[in-house]
């Protein structure tokens, strides 16, 4: 959505509270360590081939390197009282856990999923009729393969053109519907276990699929989800507790 003229008052009182907490820190001799602020500085430089597109990215952000140094100071110094001073104040009972785990029975809820293995003959948009046939020409010929007998694994790692799971086999994890394009959900809600799928094409190129595993969908029960709700309430409560300091500063600050 657009965002509002509340957010941007909320955005900005965030970084008013921000300042107003670093400037009371510092003045209790609790500013982060230079050495740490180098470091960090150190790091998101080393992220860049060299000092001129470093300060162009900043550029970029209506940054420049002394602003910059100021952010990190600024930063460590808020993350490390949250860390030593909120953090350890916070406590989670299991009452509260509880309550929560009974209030939101509609989120306890682990939807159908696949676990999947693509292979990605990839098209790209100004590929023209005969690089498409070529193409889907060379994801028949892997099926073929697979079919023979290669190992599913080990062809995604040789010849899938998507980056994100070749190196993993063609590894995709568990899926739930509304993750991927329609017909690679099709295929993959569709296919037993096991079975290799056909060639299936989707706006990304040629695919091929094998499913490893599915689930239904299932009711949690409360050991299973506890660990996330904890954190869930945990989260909520030191942000809590940051308002509450920010909005003390705010009300002795001009």
């Amino acid at each position: 959505p657009q965002p509002t003229r509340g957010f941007y008052r909320s955005v900005l009182d965030d970084l008013i509270g921000n300042h107003l907490l670093f400037q009371e820190l510092s003045a209790q001799g609790k500013a982060a360590a230079q050495k740490d602020v180098d470091d960090q500085l150190a790091a998101l430089r080393g992220q860049f081939p060299s000092d001129q597109a470093f300060d162009a990215a900043l550029a970029q952000r209506g940054l420049d390197r002394e602003r910059l140094k100021r952010d990190v100071a600024e930063s460590l110094t808020v993350n490390r009282w949250i860390t030593e001073t909120v953090l350890p104040s916070i406590q989670v009972t299991d009452a509260e856990q509880r309550q929560f785990f009974a209030e939101n029975q509609e989120r306890m809820i682990q939807p159908e999923g696949v676990r999947v293995r693509h292979i990605l003959v990839s098209v790209a948009a100004a590929d023209g009729p005969e690089q498409k046939a070529a193409k889907r020409k060379t994801a028949d010929e892997l099926r073929a393969r697979l079919v023979a007998g290669a190992d599913f694994a080990a062809v995604a790692k040789e010849s899938s053109n998507d980056p994100g799971s070749a190196a993993k086999g063609g590894e995709l994890g568990w899926l739930r519907r509304g993750q991927t394009v329609p017909a690679f959900e099709a295929a993959a809600f569709a296919l037993p276990p096991g079975q290799l799928s056909e060639v299936v094409e989707s706006r990304f190129g040629y695919h091929l699929l094998e499913v490893e595993e599915k689930r239904a969908e299932s009711k949690l029960a409360f050991e299973e989800v506890q660990p996330r709700i904890e954190a869930a309430i945990r989260q909520h409560k030191v942000e809590q507790a940051v308002r509450a300091k920010l909005n003390e500063l705010g009300s002795k600050a001009k």
